[in-house]
C-alpha cells in the first residue's frame, strides 16, 4: 500500500475501522515499524495499540479485526 495518511486512513475505515483507531493505528504503526504504508506495518501497529487495551476480551476482538487486513490485503 503506498499514498499519503488520507488514503491509508480511508482504507482502514473501508475495513470497518473508525476514524479514530485508524488514526491510532496509523500512528502506532509509525512509532512501531517506522511507517504505515505496508498492510504489515499497519497490522503491527494495530497489535501493537491492542496491548493498550486493558480488558483482554476487548484486546482479543480488536486484534482479531486489525488481523483480517492480512487477507483482506491478498
Amino acid at each position: 500500500m503506498t499514498g499519503k495518511d488520507e488514503d491509508v486512513l480511508s482504507w482502514l475505515r473501508s475495513h470497518d475501522f473508525t476514524k479514530k483507531e485508524g488514526e491510532s493505528i496509523i500512528e502506532m504503526a509509525r512509532s512501531e515499524e517506522g511507517g504505515a504504508r505496508t498492510v504489515w506495518q499497519l497490522v503491527q501497529g494495530g497489535t501493537a495499540l491492542a496491548r493498550k487495551i486493558p480488558h483482554a476480551d476487548e484486546r482479543v476482538t480488536f486484534e482479531r479485526r486489525v488481523s483480517r487486513l492480512l487477507t483482506a490485503a491478498a
